[in-house]
Formats: structure tokens, C-alpha cells, sequence
């Protein structure tokens, strides 16, 4: 999915070539989406910052029913994020 086409929502956005993942993190400084899709590596999906703390990534591998996680580094350490939800 292009940046001109990218799906403005928030969370796991299903669509035909995978999942786009969007959530507002104002101060982290990287994050990544992990998750069973890519064996819970934040190295595999960084995600792009946008504007307002948002962050934004597409990943292809992903489908409905993955487990997913944002993790956040931010100036004090790195973290998961919240529980493990499923794609929806």
C-alpha cells in the first residue's frame, strides 16, 4: 500500500494485501509492530512515524486472526505494548 493510499484508522487494518497497523506513541522514539507473523522480532516491521505521535506500518505477511503487539522504545527503555490482540 502506497502512502497515498494508506487507510487512516487506528489498530490492525485488514485489507486485500495484508494488514496496515497505525497507533499514536507522541513519546516513543521507534516503534515496531511484533507479532506470530514475523515470530515476535522487532526488527522485522519498524513502523514510520507520521504527524501527532502516530506511527504507521504495512506489513504483507499479516492476516485476520494474528496475534499482534506494538513494541515502543522510548527515552527511558523499551516496552510491549499492551496485551496480545488478534487481528480483526
Amino acid at each position: 500500500m502506497s502512502g497515498d493510499t494508506k487507510i487512516k484508522s487506528m489498530g490492525a487494518i485488514p485489507h486485500p494485501g495484508g494488514v496496515g497497523f497505525r497507533v499514536w506513541a507522541p513519546n516513543a522514539q521507534r516503534v515496531s509492530v511484533i507479532g506470530s507473523f514475523n515470530d515476535w522480532d522487532g526488527g522485522k516491521h519498524p513502523m514510520q512515524a507520521e504527524e501527532n505521535g502516530h506511527w504507521y506500518a504495512d506489513v504483507a505477511e499479516a492476516h485476520i486472526g494474528d496475534q499482534y503487539r506494538y513494541l515502543l522504545t522510548t527515552a527511558r527503555a523499551s516496552s510491549s505494548a499492551s496485551t496480545r490482540m488478534p487481528v480483526r
